[in-house]
């Protein structure tokens, strides 16, 4: 099984859905699926990545240039993540956006490297501190349907701007899941499935417990009613064993 280290030194199993990553070539910033405004340059495998391996690119920006760097236009609606990790090679900000085309920005967020944030404007942000300094940063949100731009941006033009990245990743869901790396075509990671027999013996046979995660709504006629609104029931095929009511007032 994988290994989730995420939150703390003592690992849990990684338990995700299917999910697929969308863009193509997510190491190879060289290729021309991925666009540098003028001024702007990549580099190929300058620095060792997230996953040990001398795979990590360099964008750079000369000066007088703003970091500006994208991918697309893909076409989508609903809820995408887009990540990617970075890590600081002389830029302390650099913005992370979706632009919707003809529209504006749909979501955008600011890592700042000496502060370990990223603070989102549009959409929600989210940073992972991973080892060696680098960051996985996350813009999600729940997009019109349309045509858009994913990329890189820096708010300061003055000297050269750099920056290492790694990794990018488009996602159809209301949060990110672990890199799936790419190259000439979109890749799907299976979901996960997890099973263990023969451990009756540690687990018990006779009890258990019972969980509800309920959304009231307060319109509901019999609980406007004053009548107990039943939530789930257990049955043994004929009687009604047990019952969890929303009770009416």
């Amino acid at each position: 099984p994988r290994l989730d280290y995420t939150n703390s030194t003592c690992p849990s199993i990684l338990v995700e859905p299917q999910r697929s990553n969308l863009f193509t070539y997510s190491e190879d910033f060289t290729n021309i699926s991925w666009t540098a405004e003028a001024g702007n340059s990549i580099t190929s495998n300058t620095t060792t990545s997230p996953d040990g391996n001398l795979t990590a690119d360099t964008l750079t920006a000369t000066a007088g240039n703003d970091i500006n760097f994208y991918k697309g236009p893909f076409s989508l609606s609903g809820d995408h993540s887009f990540s990617i990790f970075l890590k600081n090679n002389g830029t302390n900000l650099i913005d992370l956006y979706v632009f919707k085309i003809g529209t504006g920005f749909a979501s955008r967020g600011q890592i700042n490297f000496s502060a370990e944030t990223f603070t989102s404007s549009l959409g929600t942000g989210k940073i992972i501190k991973l080892i060696n300094n680098w960051y996985k940063v996350t813009l999600t949100n729940n997009y019109s349907l349309g045509s858009y731009t994913f990329g890189l941006i820096s708010s300061s033009n003055v000297g050269v701007r750099s920056a290492f990245i790694w990794g990018a990743q488009l996602e159809a869901g209301s949060y990110a899941t672990s890199y799936i790396p790419t190259v000439a075509s979109t890749v799907t990671r299976n979901a996960d499935v997890i099973s263990k027999t023969g451990i009756s013996s540690l687990i018990g046979q006779t009890e258990g417990t019972i969980y509800a995660e309920v959304l009231y709504n307060s319109t509901t006629p019999n609980i406007a009613g004053g009548l107990d609104q039943p939530i789930i029931s257990i049955s043994n095929g004929m009687n009604n064993m047990i019952n969890v009511l929303l009770q009416g007032s």
